[in-house]
């Protein structure tokens, strides 16, 4: 009797059912797709991107673009030079101003005082005359203004190396301008000696004894004071005086402004 042997069904299966397994069936279907059709579709994406590109090469886009940013990095440049301008014209005005005051600071003369002693008052002097202990050594000059306190009472009429001659202005005859009282009224006044004056007004002027007087350039600082006012009846004017408030004989210091 011949017997007959069968491959086992186990093995046969394996060799016939690789091809009908599901990890195969995927792979196949995978390499299919990307052969036929990826490749299909990467070649068209390739002839739509040209006929994109010569499309956008016919049209002046890329040109429209490139021009704008150009005139945008233009419009900065310009931009950044008229600020860079204006803060030099800044610069310049400020150097300008503190070179203008810096001339005026100069040019200004930058007023003194210089104690001096009185060496000789008008009891020994010409009348109404102060000598002074300071002259053009010191920077005495003539034309400087006399101050016994805050009182301007004369100038300098003469100056030496060492010593000045200072006059006041009630020395008989010499004449200045005054304001009178409250109101500041302007006439002309005139030394009579001995620390007094004298103004004539119209009589429609109403002053009274005790008003203040005062100098134009010291308009702030009271002169001296109406003593009293002379009139008659036949003479339009009123003659108003008026003193000095220290009694010059007494004057031993006074300050000169240089």
């Amino acid at each position: 009797m011949r017997m007959t042997y069968l491959t086992p069904i186990r093995k046969r299966k394996k060799k016939n059912d690789f091809f009908l397994h599901p990890a195969f069936i995927v792979f196949a279907i995978c390499f299919i797709i990307s052969i036929f059709f990826f490749s299909g579709a990467s070649r068209a994406v390739i002839y739509m991107a040209n006929g994109m590109r010569n499309f956008l090469d016919r049209i002046p886009l890329v040109a429209y673009f490139e021009s704008k940013a150009a005139l945008s990095e233009e419009n900065a440049a310009l931009k950044m030079q008229i600020q860079q301008a204006l803060s030099s014209q800044g610069v310049t005005a400020a150097l300008q101003n503190e070179n203008a005051t810096l001339k005026a600071s100069l040019g200004k003369r930058v007023e003194q005082t210089l104690d001096a002693n009185v060496i000789e008052n008008p009891g020994f002097s010409p009348y109404d005359t102060l000598v002074l202990n300071k002259g053009t050594d010191d920077g005495v000059a003539v034309g400087n203004k006399i101050f016994y306190g805050s009182l301007v009472i004369g100038e300098v009429i003469e100056a030496d190396s060492a010593i000045s001659r200072a006059e006041l202005f009630s020395t008989p005859g010499k004449t200045f301008q005054a304001k009178i009282g409250s109101e500041k009224i302007e006439a002309e006044a005139e030394g009579q000696g001995g620390g007094s004056f004298v103004i004539l007004l119209p009589k429609a002027v109403s002053v009274s004894k005790g008003d203040p007087i005062f100098l134009p350039e010291e308009s702030s600082k009271v002169f001296g004071f109406i003593s009293g006012v002379s009139s008659d009846e036949t003479n339009p004017f009123q003659k108003v005086f008026f003193t000095l408030p220290v009694n010059p004989f007494q004057i031993d210091e006074v300050s000169i402004k240089i």
